[in-house]
């Protein structure tokens, strides 16, 4: 009697292993998605949700300039890399930590970073370029809402607590 108990175990515990292992294997083989920026994306609050017209329309925006942005961010990170990135979180949380607020923790940040004049105004201006592109897209963006879609996603005033 034990033997068939036995056998029946090893025959599970077999089983079971060779689930983690199709398990673990098929994490590898799924391709990573592209994150989704959420500016080509309607806030999944809004009420009414957006109608096919809406979607097509910020699909039509997302051709547009979504390959500008890409360009934009590839000669950021070209500045701004890997390495430097995390330099400067960390030194962003250091002087987050000591106290610092608002420009001290951008001046911290920047000393840490130790980028050249070239550098800083080529930042600079990359920028700019994104922020002013992401406002034009948000811009043309918010015309495609009804008012009711507006009014439905606005920030609430916050009740003084008493």
């Amino acid at each position: 009697m034990k033997l068939p108990v036995r056998d029946l175990f090893a025959l599970c515990f077999a089983l079971v292993l060779a689930t983690v292992v199709s398990a673990e294997e098929k994490k590898k083989e799924e391709p990573k998605k592209p994150a989704v920026d959420a500016l080509f994306t309607f806030n999944k609050n809004m009420k009414p949700a957006a109608n096919e017209e809406q979607i097509k329309k910020l699909a039509e925006l997302q051709k547009e300039h979504a390959p500008h942005l890409a360009e934009l961010k590839k000669k950021i990170e070209a500045i701004m890399t890997p390495e430097r990135q995390k330099l400067a979180a960390e030194a962003r949380k250091k002087a987050i930590d000591e106290g610092k607020k608002g420009k001290e923790v951008g001046e911290a940040v920047n000393a840490t970073l130790k980028l050249n004049p070239e550098e800083k105004k080529q930042l600079g201006d990359l920028y700019k370029e994104n922020n002013k592109l992401r406002s034009e897209i948000g811009k043309k963006k918010a015309a495609l809402l009804t008012e009711e879609q507006k009014d439905s996603i606005k920030p609430k005033p916050k009740k003084d607590a008493k």
